[in-house]
């Protein structure tokens, strides 16, 4: 009888403390997956995110078909430096500055004001997004995957 009381404690106590410790090595799994960031899991880099970028902010995927689009690092101003920018006619309204850090794409463009005209407009300020935003609507799948992997490839360092 004092075995079969032993028992059914025991059990009771396992029964409380199975549940905490699951849930400890769920949450530690979790928290691990989280430090890596999109942009690495995603295997991305600097021309793929441009082209997501170009995507989002300047042309749509079939009108990237249609131009040329360049891509380098900025040496440009201060302001610009340490940004890559993708392009695709030459003029200012054509660029997108932009640098990641972790899991957020800084941007910069140029904003033609209400006048809208290129003489009268400015960089707007930084602004940013996140880079999971921009995996999940333009390389979720693998057609999206393919087709921004194919522009990344297909962009010509501006000299």
């Amino acid at each position: 009888m004092l075995f079969l009381k032993k028992l059914t404690m025991t059990i009771l106590v396992a029964m409380l403390f199975i549940p905490i410790m699951l849930f400890s090595v769920t949450n530690t799994s979790v928290n691990a997956k989280s430090k890596v960031s999109t942009y690495s899991r995603y295997k991305l880099n600097d021309k793929k995110l441009g082209i997501m970028m170009d995507f989002k902010y300047l042309y749509s995927p079939k009108m990237v078909k249609a131009g040329a689009v360049a891509y380098t690092n900025s040496k440009h101003t201060d302001m610009l430096k340490g940004y890559s920018y993708v392009t695709g006619q030459g003029d200012p309204t054509s660029y997108i500055y932009y640098k990641h850090n972790g899991n957020t794409a800084y941007y910069k463009y140029w904003y033609v004001g209400p006048k809208q005209d290129v003489a009268h407009g400015h960089y707007i300020k930084q602004r940013h997004v996140s880079i999971k935003y921009l995996v999940d609507k333009y390389y979720h799948s693998k057609a999206q995957r393919n087709t921004v992997n194919y522009y990344a490839s297909k962009l010509r360092n501006e000299q």
